[in-house]
């Protein structure tokens, strides 16, 4: 039986951190502490239609101070860190 005292929080600490971060940038945007460039900072894409440039934060602990990244780079940076010897980009075969 679960008890109150055993259930898990219902949001954790990371992503209310993640939820303060966002509604902190959209906050910046709206005021003009903030302006979302047209070009990524990664790849240095320009914004298009298809492509548009987002907030991305490598620390929620500092909600403004982010990355502005197309989409394309905005998942990249959201992929799992994989090595070099990583199983899953073993080669396997002659080719």
């Amino acid at each position: 039986m679960v008890t109150p005292e055993s259930k898990p929080p219902k949001r954790s600490s990371q992503k209310k951190d993640a939820r303060d971060a966002h509604a902190a940038v959209h906050r910046a945007l709206r005021t003009g502490e903030l302006v979302r460039p047209r070009w990524c900072d990664d790849c240095g894409g320009v914004e298009v239609p298809s492509c548009y440039i987002v907030a991305h934060h490598d620390d929620y602990s500092r909600p403004l101070d982010v990355r502005w990244l197309c989409l394309r780079c905005h998942i990249r940076a959201h992929r799992p860190r994989r090595g070099v010897g990583s199983a899953r980009y073993a080669r396997t075969g002659t080719g």
